[in-house]
């Protein structure tokens, strides 16, 4: 049986997360997916069904290994420097209850 993790759970998870990303360490970014996981960007707040509306992403781990695959490729270019979101959670997450409302 499963049970609920608390706020601070998803709060430390959501650090860890942007941590790993803000380290370039793609791939043990990914290994926090389930195999049957998906990666859900919506277009707007509110978005209740990925699969009815337009997302930015709604990718499942194969899609997301192979976003991963092309950042690491040596013909990779991009024209500004990687993105930082660990210091941009830090500020946000304690203002921020789980429901959204601050």
């Amino acid at each position: 049986m499963s049970t609920v993790p608390t706020d601070q759970q998803l709060i430390d998870f959501v650090v860890r997360e942007a941590r790993l990303l803000d380290q370039q360490r793609l791939e043990d970014w990914l290994d926090l997916f389930t195999d049957d996981g998906h990666y859900w960007m919506p277009v707007e707040w509110g978005q209740t069904d990925p699969k009815l509306t337009t997302s930015l992403m709604y990718e499942d781990k194969l899609l997301l290994k192979i976003r991963i695959d092309r950042l690491k490729g040596k013909t990779t270019y991009s024209p500004r420097a990687a993105a930082i979101t660990c210091c941009r959670c830090r500020r946000s997450t304690s203002a921020t209850t789980r429901s959204g409302a601050t």
